[in-house]
């Protein structure tokens, strides 16, 4: 595992015993999660080495950074539906846990955590994340696998979701505003700016 700057040299990589099959990328700090998506663990970006590891109480879907002392939050299952939980990992204690009406798969936290966009099999749902107030909800325009992807513009603005096409959803006008066919599966989506 090596993490570098862009303009640094390429070191060769560090030995670990960390398995990773993920990670929750926040501004200050980076979490590497484990293929039980119950182990994560803090990693020190510059010493390249593990700094401290929590075992949470549940399994995860997927989970975000909320703040800059530490809160994550998770989407977990249970029982047929979902719960988002957030997660102190300073004090290591749950802050909020909240009921969701569906079963969702996949979250993702807008930039400035002000939105939390689920996604499940036949539902894309953007909430405001202080209140969890649904801003709106909308059938997406093709089936939703754990692989879609799912992503933010850097204001927060659009939220992209996709697997064979991309559609652009709008937390302005609440609606769909731009579906994209492509030529292949979607990996990952990025945006530069807010225009794509």
């Amino acid at each position: 595992l090596r993490l570098w700057q862009a303009s640094q040299n390429l070191l060769p990589p560090v030995g670990t015993t960390l398995s990773p099959i993920g990670h929750l990328q926040c501004s200050s700090d980076l979490w590497l999660f484990q293929a039980d998506r119950r182990q994560i663990t803090k990693w020190d970006r510059e010493k390249q080495r593990a700094l401290s590891s929590i075992t949470l109480p549940w399994p995860f879907n997927s989970g975000a950074c909320l703040d800059q002392k530490g809160l994550l939050g998770f989407l977990i299952s249970e029982n047929g539906s979902s719960r988002w939980i957030e997660w102190d990992s300073v004090g290591k204690q749950v802050r909020r846990s909240l009921a969701l009406p569906m079963l969702f798969s996949k979250s993702s936290v807008s930039p400035a955590s002000h939105y939390l966009a689920l996604i499940g099999s036949g539902r894309v749902s953007v909430r405001e994340l202080k209140n969890f107030k649904e801003l709106f909800s909308a059938a997406p325009t093709e089936p939703v696998l754990t692989n879609t992807s799912l992503e933010w513009s850097e204001s927060g603005r659009y939220l992209a979701v996709g697997f064979k096409q991309v559609s652009i959803y709008d937390t302005v006008s609440r609606a769909l505003v731009n579906s994209i066919p492509t030529e292949g599966w979607i990996n990952d989506i990025g945006w530069i700016g807010d225009e794509g």
